[in-house]
């Protein structure tokens, strides 16, 4: 399902793929979760691995574990990332924005830069996209003041200024705002596939998906137009029972949402 109402991709609808089913049980528990090594460089360090699983708290990682692994081909750490936008922010977030801002700043790399910002995996958890290693770090904590290891100047030029650019649009938005919006896009609902809502899972959401869908929006870097903002709002006020039948053209008036989205005014609600 596609649902960038702020662009011309809005009026494009498919049923929600099946696709594969996330993987259960390793998400939400306080203690029992053993978090997984990612990439290469875990593979080849078994004595971390023992390390990061011999855990009293059920396999939480320590941070000096965090800082030896990496998950993929980005350019920064996402520690790097999440101490960068606590830097920005007046050095505390609550935990669940900071998810979603590295998330989102994840996915306009990709989109802007041509590049992923960090290596780590992102997956489709309960409460939308999640980092795991940022979790393992302030699981628990309704805020985060501070990032063991992060080294937000570690970005160059072109990284921060994605990131501020996300920071500057995203950032005012409260955290649930932001886990609703990330429940109605693309990437997270693809990623869970058949899993119902409330069912754990850690499937990963993919570069390729977030690179298609964010970058479908046709936006230039840095500049989130008033017709994208004001979709992203109607999108994450819209119940998902709704969502389907909403984007579907036959159901409604697509010029009068067009012309609301363009203009502010008249009904986006509006029937055909």
């Amino acid at each position: 399902m596609t649902a960038h109402l702020g662009g011309k991709v809005w009026t494009a609808t498919t049923p929600v793929p099946s696709g594969s089913v996330a993987r259960t049980g390793s998400e939400g528990r306080a203690s029992g979760c053993r978090a997984p090594l990612r990439g290469p460089e875990a593979q080849s360090r078994p004595e971390l691995e023992q390390a990061a699983t011999s855990q009293g708290d059920g396999g939480r990682l320590e941070p000096r574990a965090i800082l030896l692994i990496g998950g993929g081909d980005g350019v920064y750490r996402v520690l790097d990332v999440a101490a960068f936008i606590l830097r920005e922010r007046a050095g505390w977030t609550d935990t669940l924005a900071l998810q979603k801002l590295v998330y989102y700043a994840q996915a306009w790399s990709l989109v802007w830069d041509g590049r992923p910002l960090f290596r780590e995996p992102v997956e489709a958890w309960i409460h939308g996209p999640v980092v795991r290693a940022l979790w393992d770090l302030h699981r628990e904590r309704p805020q985060v003041s501070a990032i063991p290891g992060g080294q937000p100047e570690a970005l160059d030029e072109t990284a921060a200024a994605t990131v501020r650019a996300v920071l500057g649009f995203y950032g005012k938005r409260h955290a649930g705002w932001l886990v609703d919006l990330s429940h109605r896009e693309e990437p997270w609902r693809k990623a869970r596939g058949s899993l119902p809502p409330d069912v754990p899972g850690d499937a990963e959401i993919d570069h390729a998906s977030m690179r298609a869908y964010y970058g479908s929006a046709g936006l230039k870097k840095g500049v989130f137009t008033k017709a994208y903002a004001r979709g992203l709002k109607l999108l994450a006020s819209t119940p998902l029972y709704d969502l389907p039948a909403f984007l579907d053209e036959t159901t409604r008036d697509a010029e009068g949402l067009e012309e609301w989205l363009e203009t502010g005014a008249g009904d986006p609600w509006a029937p055909s």
